[in-house]
């Protein structure tokens, strides 16, 4: 409390106060902490702000909770469940989520009382914000990505592409791009589609290991494929039982790298069998990341027509006579 009470006496270049530590351990016993920002919410209204917003971002990046959904809910469920703090009059809260967490949070969710926003990016949006600091760091004269690449081919749905929803993953990625054309040859006046090719494996790889781990993305590169069964992950790959295949799936879709498509006959098979399928580009670049960027995509990128979400698919992975589904809205895509 003391140092909220000079942060802001600071601000308004007032001296600070010295609270006696005695006093202090004696408040922190007499009053809650919902008493104490009351009285905080009270000393800022008399220098002139009417309300205290406190943002909750990235719980999920903490040590204790190491990318971790159950983890990452545990560290804030206390502030989520408390609906007399989240109500408290003058605050506002607002917490930016991983959406990983949405199962955990829906058990103690109360839509009437604390509204839910999903903040999503589609490609448009995306592209919008890659011609924007484009045209702000070219002075603007340059507005797409295309305009900068050896062979123009439409680059910036591509990048966006495998942006995944993130304007931070679509900056991060650009930059590489940038990175490695310097590193191959630094006068280039253009982005060559090597350059690009190896920038979108050597961002992938990253961007998994971080957000998956290393193991993780080895046992997807031994799958080989974005498109498996229980029992191809069981007997043709991991040579283990199919319980055990499972609980590795499952494993996988804990960590949003993984998610069930719908269900699928295999022949001999006369039982339909859960069809699960890479979700995350980046992922799916790695499983494939000897396939130039270009047949990559030529391959798998199918776009839903009723809810344009971009799937990364080669649906001659479907067994004959299923038809491939959107991974987002399960309708068909052709």
């Amino acid at each position: 409390m003391e140092y909220v009470i000079n942060f802001l006496l600071r601000t308004y270049d007032l001296e600070k106060i010295d609270l006696p530590d005695a006093k202090q351990e004696e408040k922190r016993l007499g009053e809650t902490y919902k008493f104490q920002l009351e009285s905080l919410l009270t000393l800022v209204k008399k220098i002139g702000f009417k309300s205290i917003y406190i943002l909750v971002d990235r719980p999920d990046e903490t040590e204790k909770t190491g990318n971790d959904p159950s983890s990452t809910y545990k560290l804030i469920q206390p502030l989520m469940r408390d609906l007399e703090l989240l109500g408290l009059p003058g605050y506002g809260f607002k917490f930016f989520l991983w959406d990983q967490i949405e199962p955990f949070f829906r058990t103690d969710a109360r839509p009437d009382r604390v509204p839910q926003y999903e903040l999503k990016w589609n490609r448009k949006s995306l592209k919008e914000v890659l011609s924007k600091r484009l045209l702000s760091f070219s002075k603007g004269k340059i507005s797409t990505f295309d305009e900068i690449t050896e062979e123009p081919c439409g680059i910036d749905d591509h990048l966006c592409l495998m942006a995944n929803g993130s304007p931070r993953n679509l900056i991060r990625l650009c930059e590489r791009i940038l990175a490695i054309q310097g590193d191959r040859d630094s006068g280039a006046q253009k982005v060559s589609m090597a350059a690009i090719d190896q920038a979108t494996v050597a961002h992938s790889e990253q961007l998994c290991i971080e957000n998956y781990g290393e193991t993780t993305i080895k046992e997807l590169q031994r799958v080989g494929r974005e498109l498996f069964t229980t029992n191809f992950v069981a007997n043709d790959i991991l040579k283990i039982s199919a319980n055990g295949a499972r609980n590795k799936i499952t494993g996988w879709a804990n960590l949003g790298v993984v998610a069930q498509l719908g269900t699928v006959i295999v022949p001999p098979a006369t039982r339909p069998t859960h069809l699960c399928g890479v979700i995350d580009p980046c992922a799916v670049r790695l499983i494939h990341r000897a396939v130039p960027f270009g047949k990559f995509l030529k391959d798998r990128w199918l776009t839903c027509e009723h809810c344009t979400t971009d799937n990364l698919m080669n649906i001659d992975l479907y067994p004959e006579g299923e038809d491939p589904i959107c991974r987002q809205c399960g309708r068909k895509l052709l």
